[in-house]
């Protein structure tokens, strides 16, 4: 047991790694958007423990690849594209909506 689930972390991490549009960082950044709420900037910056400029530039990349938006009233929020992306990664985690 211990075995197979070492071995589907080594497998996740090669997914992640060998991604062609994001880094693992940007991936984690879209995690946070994940949970579903609108967040600023600074926010993201707090939760993942970052600086606001490098929360910006990776926010900014996975706004221009379609992943997240700028929500109607304020803040960012995840796209359905974002979504498909997150849930092809962590099935586990974030399984398909039914």
């Amino acid at each position: 047991m211990i075995l197979r689930r070492a071995h589907d972390a080594l497998e996740s991490f090669k997914q992640l790694d060998s991604h062609l549009l994001l880094s693992p960082r940007q991936l984690a950044y879209l995690c946070i958007f994940a949970l579903g709420e609108a967040l600023e900037i600074k926010d993201v910056a707090m939760r993942f423990g970052g600086s606001y400029a490098t929360a910006n530039n990776h926010i900014r990349k996975l706004k221009e690849l379609g992943y997240i938006q700028h929500g109607r009233v304020a803040g960012y929020q995840i796209t359905k594209e974002g979504i498909n992306s997150i849930q092809q990664f962590f099935p586990h985690t974030y399984p398909p909506a039914l």
